[in-house]
């Protein structure tokens, strides 16, 4: 029990394959216990059934829930996961199996097989008749509907499809209060969040429509979630809303400002000092685009793409942001993009200005 948590605490810091790879080595201490337990018919052979079943499914998460769905992994483990919940007395399934089949849903869909995907959720209410009470039913909704969603998506239904997904995560958001949201549900939303937005630049949806659906990605995200020690877990899913942002040009600035710099820092709040600029840099992890948020004397905010660069520096800044820095205030707070080694001194030494670099 202690080591799943660890491994799940690895995840929920965004260190994936650590994660993985210390599911997978739960797995391999815990099979030939299953084993032996079976062929003993011992009592606690369930209960070795039951430690493998999660492991597999927490795995299959993982997978799942990556940056980068691998669907060929969550699907063959979330199979794997089923097969074990189903050789357990119902009373010891809880909604584990129905969330998994719910999951397989999800990536079937995701991976262009609707039908497959239908077939699943068919296999879901027979699974809800035999081994669900009414509540754990409701329990189960939420996923139940993010798989439906996905599969109207995957079906062309573009409209349906993210009526669906807005639908899911209002209703869940608004009856279990956004602060009180578990990491399951969390993980659940994210994933609906995300693609309720790739469909949207899909489809070319621009202006107000868009920003609020990048609003529910950003608002979903309890307070006490965000930290510097998740933000890695959180970049990914904050991503996928940026770089809509980004590219589309629809983002109130000051929305916009908030956002790159809370995906950037793990902070939500910026502290800078009351007459000073500030330059937020910015690279998407998915495209590698890179840009800059300018804040001027805390008044006008503007956005720069800036000029790929081969070595990575921030030397080629646009002209008009060279322009705006010489005029700006004596100093200038600078946030560096993850996982930068960059110095100050890289920025053009002709410009009369200072750089403060936040930590």
């Amino acid at each position: 029990h202690d080591q799943h948590g660890l491994a799940m605490n690895l995840r929920y810091r965004g260190q994936t394959t650590k994660a993985i790879d210390a599911y997978q080595r739960l797995y391999s201490r815990t099979k030939p216990h299953q084993r032996r337990t079976q062929l003993e018919n011992s009592p606690h052979a369930a209960l070795f059934t039951s430690r493998i079943a999660n492991s597999q499914f927490r795995l299959a998460d993982c997978f799942l829930y990556a940056s980068k769905l691998n669907a060929s992994s969550a699907e063959s483990t979330l199979r794997d996961a089923r097969r074990h919940y189903a050789s357990l007395p119902v009373h010891r399934r809880g909604t584990d199996e129905a969330e998994c089949l719910c999951k397989l849903a999800f990536v079937l869909a995701l991976s262009g097989l609707p039908d497959q995907g239908s077939e699943t959720l068919e296999e879901l209410a027979i699974c809800e008749k035999v081994a669900l009470t009414p509540s754990q039913v409701a329990a189960v909704a939420p996923y139940r509907q993010v798989a439906e969603g996905l599969i109207q998506l995957a079906n062309s239904e573009s409209d349906v499809g993210r009526d669906s997904l807005r639908r899911v995560i209002r209703q869940v958001t608004a009856s279990s209060s956004r602060q009180k949201l578990n990491r399951d549900a969390l993980d659940l939303l994210l994933l609906a969040a995300v693609q309720l937005i790739r469909e949207d630049v899909a489809q070319k949806v621009v202006g107000n429509k868009l920003v609020n659906d990048v609003d529910l990605l950003f608002q979903l995200v309890p307070d006490h979630f965000i930290s510097e020690e998740t933000i890695d877990y959180l970049r990914p899913h904050f991503d996928a809303g940026l770089l809509a942002l980004l590219q589309s040009n629809d983002a109130p600035p000051r929305q916009l400002l908030r956002y790159v710099f809370l995906t950037v820092t793990g902070k939500m709040e910026i502290k800078t000092d009351e007459n000073e600029d500030l330059l937020v840099f910015y690279r998407s992890l998915s495209t590698k685009a890179e840009y800059v948020v300018y804040r001027q004397r805390n008044s006008e905010i503007r956005c720069f793409e800036l000029p790929v660069s081969e070595s990575g520096g921030v030397g080629l800044l646009p002209k008009e942001l060279t322009t705006a820095l010489s005029g700006a205030a004596r100093t200038v707070a600078v946030v560096w993009r993850p996982g930068d080694e960059e110095k100050p001194d890289e920025f053009p030494r002709e410009l009369p200005v200072e750089y403060r670099v936040l930590p």
